[in-house]
């Protein structure tokens, strides 16, 4: 057993993470809010005060975050670094593969509201696709 650099908390070595050269062992939860400060200069009462205002749900598709397991991210301005909310990892992702552009997102909504293609071409029902697209090619090419 070996105690956590910050919380004292007693862990089994292998629940431990070494951090910095100074061979510290801290827990998830203490390696967490270092990060957070390191990379946002979020304190964990400024952590804890902002999910408390996003009533612990992310901040785009309203999901619970799973805080205990780690599966979140706090999205900030990628220009500024200053933290915009807490996010759940799919809806952070989602941010990510647009680059923030705020009218790119914008045009995908008004895409998935108004699919040009809607309509425009049958769908195949996917069995016996093989059988069916060799029939497509003789028709084709005889």
């Amino acid at each position: 057993m070996h105690s956590c650099g910050i919380c004292l908390r007693k862990f089994p070595v292998e629940e431990l993470i070494i951090h910095g050269n100074k061979r510290y062992f801290l827990c998830s939860a203490c390696k967490a809010d270092v990060n957070r400060l390191d990379r946002f200069g979020l304190t964990p009462q400024d952590f804890k005060r902002l999910l408390e205002y996003q009533n612990y749900k992310c901040a785009i598709c309203f999901k619970v975050l799973k805080i205990e397991q780690y599966k979140f991210a706090v999205d900030h301005c990628h220009d500024s670094t200053d933290v915009r909310g807490v996010l759940c990892i799919t809806c952070n992702v989602g941010l990510a593969r647009f680059d923030d552009d705020p009218d790119r997102i914008l045009r995908a909504a008004e895409y998935i509201n108004n699919p040009p293609a809607m309509g425009l071409v049958g769908r195949h029902d996917g069995k016996k696709k093989v059988t069916f697209l060799r029939e497509e090619y003789r028709k084709q090419h005889g």
